[in-house]
C-alpha cells in the first residue's frame, strides 16, 4: 500500500486537473451565450493629458457595433478585432480588450503621452509624444502641454521637441511652461504661465544646467526684486542670468 500512495496521489492529482479543465470549458461555454452587462473603459493617462476620451472611445464602439456592446452574446465579439481597430487611432499606443465572468467588457488604453502642441503657419497642428510621434490634432480631445507656433521646419521641430522633452522631466519647467517659440535670431523661447517675462533659453546645450540657473535666479533673486521688473530672462550665456 505504501508503495501505491505515490501512485494514487498523482492519480488523483490527473483527475483533479481533468475535472478543473472540464468545469472551465463547461463554465467558458455557457459564458460565450451569455450578453455583454456593461462596458468599462480606461486611459491611462491624467485627464490633462488626456487626447482620447472615453465618450470618443463609446462613439467609436457604436459606430463599428449599431447599438453599442451592451446585449451583444459575448461569443459574438471579437476582442482582437476590437484592438486593433482602437489601435488605428493615433493617440493609442495600444488597447487590451477582456470579457469578465460577470459580463463586463473591459477597454484598456494605453494612450501616447503628449509633450507638446506644434502649429504649423496654415493652423494644421500635431502633438508630438514621449517617443517621438507625431500624433495630428484634428479630432482630439485637447491636452494642457506646452504650445509651438510656426513649426513650419523639421529643424525647428527637433529643437522644440528637445526642449520639450527636458521641460516634461523637469517638474519645476512643467509646472512653469506655457509656450514655446523660436525667435528671429534662432534662439529657442519659453512663456511662462504665470509671469509676464519671456525666458531666452537659446539652444539645446546644457539645458539640466540653464534650469537649475533660472530656479535659483526665481528664488534668489525675482522674490525679492519683483516678478514683473524684466521683460526677459537670457539663460544662454555659461555660468550668467542676464535681465533686461
Amino acid at each position: 500500500m505504501k508503495k501505491l500512495a505515490p501512485y494514487l496521489r498523482k492519480l488523483l492529482y490527473v483527475l483533479g486537473l481533468i475535472l478543473l479543465i472540464v468545469f472551465l470549458i463547461v463554465l467558458n461555454g455557457k459564458h460565450a451565450g451569455e450578453p455583454v452587462q456593461e462596458v468599462n473603459i480606461e486611459i491611462d493617462v491624467p485627464a490633462e493629458l488626456q487626447l482620447i476620451t472615453q465618450e470618443r472611445i463609446q462613439e467609436l464602439i457604436s459606430i463599428w457595433y449599431p447599438g453599442g456592446l451592451v446585449g451583444m452574446t459575448i461569443s459574438d465579439l471579437d476582442l482582437n478585432e476590437i484592438e486593433k481597430k482602437l489601435e488605428l487611432e493615433a493617440a493609442v499606443k495600444q488597447a487590451d480588450v477582456s470579457v469578465q465572468l460577470n459580463g463586463r467588457v473591459d477597454i484598456e488604453i494605453d494612450q501616447r503621452l503628449p509633450l507638446v502642441r506644434m502649429f504649423k503657419s496654415g493652423g494644421y497642428s500635431f502633438y508630438m509624444d514621449d517617443e517621438g510621434e507625431k500624433i495630428p490634432a484634428n479630432g482630439l480631445n485637447p491636452a494642457r502641454v506646452p504650445v509651438a507656433t510656426e513649426m513650419d521646419h523639421d529643424t525647428l521641430i527637433k529643437k522644440v521637441y528637445t526642449l520639450s522633452t527636458y521641460v516634461h522631466e523637469n517638474e519645476f519647467m512643467e509646472a512653469l511652461t506655457e509656450q514655446i517659440f523660436v525667435s528671429k535670431q534662432g534662439d529657442l523661447t519659453i512663456i511662462p504661465k504665470i509671469h509676464h517675462h519671456q525666458i531666452i533659453v537659446g539652444d539645446t546645450l546644457d539645458l539640466e544646467d540653464k534650469f537649475n540657473r533660472l530656479q535659483m535666479f526665481y528664488k534668489d533673486g525675482l522674490k525679492n526684486l519683483g516678478w514683473d521688473k524684466y521683460k526677459s530672462i537670457n539663460l544662454k550665456f555659461k555660468d550668467q542670468v542676464v535681465c533686461n
